[in-house]
């Protein structure tokens, strides 16, 4: 079977799936073999601004192609996800992300993650390695930037150096390493009642 959906040009999903020797008088047993192919291509991403109320003028274009091959009880997948030329804002936080990229792929029984973002005059490197072999999805996360603005607006004016490593799974996230905050503003306005304490 097959199944091709596109709108307005710009966004187009293709799957398809193939079932060998598959008799349709029953259903597919857990060793039934299987082929699937899954190819995404989003140009327009400004409906992630439906999805996540915080965003605005989300941009960017997005590939996916995703393969499955084996049987339903061992399938192997080959993932290949890929954003990039990605702008958007967080208006709340006076945040203005650009020249975001980000690449998710599977090599043999890892997910490797590799990406970007600019924030301010800031840069942010973010790389993570999820072990896929394990039940609990250990994954390590390397978070590395420096001057990263990580909010704007008129009471708080905060800019971020983080060196962090951040080992995490489906019970815990442990991070570890530092945050170093090379500016900071923040305007209290005293006709403000909670002024006298930091919002969370």
């Amino acid at each position: 079977t097959s199944l091709q959906i596109s709108s307005n040009s710009k966004n187009q999903l293709f799957a398809q799936l193939l079932l060998p020797n598959y008799q349709v008088r029953s259903l597919p047993t857990s060793k039934q073999t299987l082929y699937a192919n899954i190819d995404i291509s989003l140009k327009d991403l400004n409906f992630l601004t439906q999805l996540i109320t915080d965003l605005k003028n989300t941009k960017g274009i997005f590939n996916a192609q995703i393969k499955i091959t084996g049987s339903f009880n061992k399938p192997f997948i080959n993932l290949n996800l890929n954003l990039q030329q990605a702008s958007t804002e967080i208006p709340a936080l006076g945040l203005k992300l650009k020249n975001i990229k980000y690449q998710l792929h599977t090599d043999k029984n890892n997910l490797i993650g590799i990406g970007q973002i600019y924030s301010g005059n800031g840069l942010l490197d973010v790389h993570s390695t999820t072990d896929l072999l394990k039940q609990n999805l250990s994954t390590l996360v390397d978070l590395q930037g420096k001057d990263v603005t990580i909010i704007h607006n008129p009471e708080y004016q905060i800019t971020a150096t983080p060196k962090l490593k951040i080992l995490a799974n489906r019970q815990q996230i442990e991070p570890n390493g530092i945050i170093l905050f090379p500016k900071g503003r923040i305007k209290i306005n005293p006709k403000n009642i909670n002024s006298i304490e930091l919002s969370n």
